[in-house]
């Protein structure tokens, strides 16, 4: 493991959290800490996360007092005189980056590498070094698919076999995205992505980002940089199945409870055990009992967002419950359609059902602005006509 001192008057970046079981730090503020530290412990290198390029060389001066052998690194271009052992890393992909200076210097000192690493400058004489060390899987291929080159990372998680020649045969890319990007110049490109890609003969999932290599004359391969997010995967797959339990469960209750979970409404399976006793006491008796559908027309395409639906059929029910309240039944047919079963007196009901659906409708839209809402009603004047709740349903006009 590699130690540092991360010298910053803030905390150390959360990025770097990544690295922990490659690198410890220990965040200093002055010379005077840093100084002390070197007293106490030794460290590989110093990452500077200052802007001043004043403060920057003292503490690259103080540093090399206590130890002439340590190393610096920051994501500032600092304006400095040439320092051999000070490696300037891009901000994007920070932590990639430093694994990649941490490399390159191990390298250098150990006479793999013969070279100077410059400010915003890389000179690199074994180049692959870098790319057979990294910890993200780097593949090469030619315009027809053939493989050119694999790294270290990439072979552990593709399962390398010496049969495959086509990276087709390691995994099959399938719902392509994309992603917009922008170079220094500002210029606009896009670069294929792919997520939870299945490995082939595996149980290995990996994100796939897919560059194109072109010249103004010929396509000549791509790059494939490869992720391992076998656990996001699961844990993703582990939620979904979760989710479906919950929604069976929340169902079956809902079954056997007379109203909704989510609301003051009777539910569906009530609904309908209480609309056949009705035909059935109503084709016996005689009698009469007022059905009254209720809805919101256009409501799928009114309202889109699963979240405002939800919001917009609390509200109707609440409203629905204070104008029919018990022994009154109001049940959810679904969202955005409800059913109302007039029991016992009914002489404070409406009796312009018309009017209570624009007001019903002017309540809504004043309570969610964002949508236009009209509420709209069918009577069942007689039910005995019906045979069942199944062939009352049929009746129940879709708007």
């Amino acid at each position: 493991m590699k130690s540092g001192l991360y010298y910053s008057k803030n905390a150390i970046d959360p990025v770097f959290g990544e690295l922990k079981p490659l690198v410890r730090f220990d965040l200093v503020s002055s010379t005077e800490e840093l100084r002390e530290k070197f007293y106490s412990s030794e460290y590989d290198f110093v990452y500077l996360d200052i802007k001043d390029d004043k403060q920057a060389l003292g503490v690259i001066h103080a540093a090399h007092k206590l130890d002439p052998g340590v190393f610096f690194v920051s994501h500032e271009a600092f304006n400095l005189p040439e320092i051999e052992t000070f490696y300037h890393i891009k901000k994007d992909h920070l932590a990639r980056n430093m694994i990649e200076a941490l490399s390159f210097h191990e390298a250098k000192v150990n006479h793999e590498l013969q070279v100077i690493y410059k400010p915003g400058i890389k000179s690199i004489q074994n180049t692959f070094f870098l790319l057979e060390n990294s910890m993200q899987g780097l593949v090469l291929t030619d315009a027809r698919d053939s493989i050119i080159y694999m790294n270290e990372a990439a072979k552990g998680m593709l399962n390398l076999d010496h049969e495959r020649h086509l990276m087709r045969q390691y995994i099959r890319l399938e719902k392509e995205l994309e992603q917009v990007i922008y170079n220094e110049n500002e210029e606009k490109t896009a670069e294929s992505y792919f997520e939870y890609v299945r490995v082939t003969d595996s149980d290995l999932y990996v994100r796939v980002l897919r560059k194109k290599i072109a010249t103004q004359q010929e396509m000549a391969g791509f790059v494939y940089y490869i992720e391992d997010v076998t656990d996001r995967q699961m844990n993703a797959q582990t939620l979904k199945e979760e989710r479906a339990k919950y929604l069976d469960l929340t169902s079956r209750l809902n079954d056997i409870l007379l109203k909704d979970l989510t609301s003051n409404a009777y539910n569906l399976s009530y609904l309908k055990r209480k609309i056949d006793l009705e035909i059935k006491h109503a084709k016996r008796m005689q009698s009469e009992v007022r059905m009254i559908h209720i809805g919101i027309k256009d409501f799928d395409q009114q309202v889109s967002a699963l979240t405002l639906k939800k919001a917009v059929q609390e509200k109707s029910v609440r409203y629905l419950t204070q104008k029919f309240p018990e022994p009154h039944i109001v049940g959810n047919l679904k969202l955005g359609s409800w059913l109302v079963i007039l029991q016992g007196n009914t002489h404070d009901m409406p009796k312009n059902f018309r009017n209570f659906c624009e007001q019903m409708s002017v309540f809504l839209n004043e309570e969610f602005s964002v949508v236009k809402l009209e509420v709209a009603f069918m009577e069942f004047v007689d039910i005995k006509k019906y045979n069942n709740s199944q062939d009352l349903m049929k009746a129940i006009p879709v708007w």
